[in-house]
């Protein structure tokens, strides 16, 4: 255990954490008696009564029971180690496939490994997500997921867990102004392995179609869309980067609807995700067109039986149960304090799964 002097956090908080930390994670087992206080305060360069303050705190938390005269033991009540041992996850719309995949394969490998697992998703404002790192801290909670919501006040919130000390990763992708452990796809690479893939075919109309919520992830998006396109010498007409103004499917629809409406058609579309593109297919289908025949199209997710839909989707798999399972080790891999003092930071690249939905560009007739 060290102690950080510099931290506003008090010493004797600093201290109680770290021994929670411990007991939560298995270093000191049910009924193991902790080191005396003497040794403690020794041991940590501080006084007795700051090592007492510290260990009181765990008993009213019931992770130590003081038994006079022989010590200070870790509690053989699972319930209140259980509650100890519970991670929280904060983050955008669990409507979103993407959000909603990641939430169920955390679940399930938390449960795995005998630990609580609370999420709040589906925050949309500033105060949603302070009211939720508060009710995850008020909780007890060891650990955190993060799912990125808005850049402008995400970093500033997610100070409430540093001050607290509890460590969190982003999942799927981060901020780019905050230093922290992450597990991230490179969905930039994929992108671009998209669209080389579409200009391989001869594609050099393309267009790309999102939805609402427009997050700060999306943003990003368009902006490499944007960004290889003109690297190639490609331009991106404003009018072929259309945001539908409903969620998802209904979204994409909407976006794709208002591109074909201006008379001036891509030959191939790129979807922020499979939901997108499948309102696309629809779209395309209304106005008599074909799919990749008139136009092809790209998604993104591999979600929701893509393989599927007619004709299948060419699409960005992404393998979220491989990238949450690398998450929950970094996680407690830094709850132990076993995992290297720099960040851990972890990039996976999607797949392209070629299907049915693109094809080469066809002559004119």
């Amino acid at each position: 255990m060290r102690i950080d002097r510099s931290d506003d956090t008090p010493v004797y908080k600093q201290i109680s954490e770290a021994l929670r930390l411990k007991i939560i994670t298995g270093e000191f087992q049910p009924g193991e008696r902790l080191p005396s206080l003497r040794e403690l305060a020794k041991q940590l360069n501080v006084s007795l009564l700051t090592v007492q303050q510290a260990v009181t705190e765990l008993v009213h938390q019931d992770l130590v029971v003081s038994q006079h005269g022989k010590g200070n033991f870790i509690s053989n009540n699972p319930s209140g180690t259980a509650r100890k041992s519970l991670i929280g996850m904060i983050g955008g719309h669990v409507s979103n496939p993407y959000n909603a995949q990641i939430m169920e394969k955390c679940r399930d490998i938390l449960e795995e490994r005998g630990f609580g697992f609370m999420p709040i998703l589906s925050l949309q404002t500033r105060a949603d997500a302070s009211r939720a790192i508060r009710q995850l801290i008020d909780e007890g909670i060891a650990g955190a997921f993060v799912l990125p919501i808005e850049s402008f006040w995400e970093e500033q919130l997610l100070w409430d867990f540093r001050r607290e000390r509890i460590p969190f990763v982003y999942l799927g992708t981060k901020l780019d102004l905050y230093y922290s452990d992450y597990v991230i796809d490179e969905y930039e690479h994929g992108l671009q392995i998209a669209l080389d893939f579409l200009l391989s075919l001869g594609h050099t109309r393309i267009a790309c179609v999102s939805a609402e919520p427009l997050t700060a992830p999306v943003k990003k998006k368009l902006a490499v869309i944007r960004q290889h396109l003109d690297d190639k010498g490609i331009q991106l007409p404003d009018h072929w980067c259309r945001v539908g103004s409903a969620e998802h499917h209904e979204g994409g629809y909407l976006a794709t609807r208002e591109l074909i409406a201006t008379g001036d058609l891509p030959t191939a579309i790129i979807a922020t995700n499979d939901l997108i593109a499948l309102g696309a297919y629809r779209a395309i289908s209304e106005a008599g067109l074909r799919i990749p025949d008139d136009i092809s199209i790209i998604g993104s997710g591999d979600f929701n039986n893509s393989n599927f839909y007619t004709p299948p989707l060419t699409t960005l798999r992404i393998d979220v149960g491989h990238m949450c399972a690398i998450g929950v080790d970094v996680l407690l891999r830094r709850l132990s304090g076993k995992g290297p003092e720099e960040f851990e930071q972890i990039t996976l690249r999607p797949t392209l799964i070629v299907r049915a939905s693109t094809c080469e560009i066809q002559p004119a007739k």
